[in-house]
């Protein structure tokens, strides 16, 4: 299993810290469930169903997850 690390004064060092990927994945989710809700409350005429908004709240935040680079500190160790 792959854990997050960093550098300090040129030592890789384990840290639970999140990384750039997850902070962004996250935040990919997180802004898709509220365009969904509006989406959902002002612009369809019917809502879209929960399976349907699930997957894609799950691909767009493992997209943004996988385009977005490490940070510059950032190792798998």
């Amino acid at each position: 299993m792959a854990h997050a690390a960093t550098t300090v004064d040129g030592q890789v060092q384990t840290t639970n810290i999140p990384r750039r990927k997850v902070m962004a994945g996250g935040l990919a989710g997180s802004l898709t469930v509220v365009l969904v809700f509006i989406l959902n409350t002002y612009v369809l005429p019917s809502p879209l169903p929960a399976e349907m908004a699930s997957a894609i709240t799950v691909v767009i935040g493992s997209i943004i997850s996988y385009v977005t680079p490490p940070g510059e500190n950032e190792h798998t160790v």
